[in-house]
């Protein structure tokens, strides 16, 4: 299950310059969230690849509505972590 997790989110990757802080934002339900696993893998993730995670969580309900919409969950249209 870890390794599935860790697979997709190098696969999310941006390409940055030197300039810019390489992040990605990962989209959650807040139950995932509160589960304590993002607290255990992210570090590591992080860790091996230099790139921070900015995790947004919200409630099944309003994820679904947002993924239907296609809606962009990156930093800047949704508050950070």
């Amino acid at each position: 299950m870890i390794r599935i997790l860790l697979l997709a989110l190098t696969l999310f990757i941006p390409q940055a310059s030197a300039a810019e802080e390489n992040f990605i934002t990962l989209a959650s339900t807040t139950s995932t969230r509160d589960s304590g696993l993002f607290e255990t893998i992210l570090p590591l993730f992080s860790k091996s690849s230099g790139i921070t995670v900015r995790v947004v969580a919200v409630g099944i309900s309003q994820q679904r509505r947002q993924v239907g919409r296609g809606r962009d969950l990156g930093a800047g249209e949704v508050g950070q972590m």
